[in-house]
């Protein structure tokens, strides 16, 4: 069921500074790139990163009874300055 529309949902663990960030919706399903602008201080920290769709173009309103989709975990990065 997914759609060109789709909301994708971000959230990056600092592990370092044990701080979240959670990014809303500001990409599509349908997009192909795109740019995070994440605090400066966090420049080269290890970054977890975990992402899921959530189906329509309000990202801010998951309720129960929305579809997302299953959660993933992309990974560890540091991020670069």
């Amino acid at each position: 069921n997914s759609n060109a529309q789709d909301s994708l949902i971000i959230g990056i663990y600092n592990e370092e500074k044990e701080q979240g960030w959670v990014s809303y919706g500001e990409f599509r399903r349908s997009d192909a790139a795109g740019t995070l602008e994440l605090p400066d201080s966090w420049a080269g920290n290890t970054l977890h990163v975990c992402m899921f769709y959530r189906s329509g173009a309000e990202p801010v309103k998951i309720t129960e009874g929305y579809n997302v989709s299953e959660t993933v975990y992309a990974g560890s990065v540091t991020l670069l300055a």
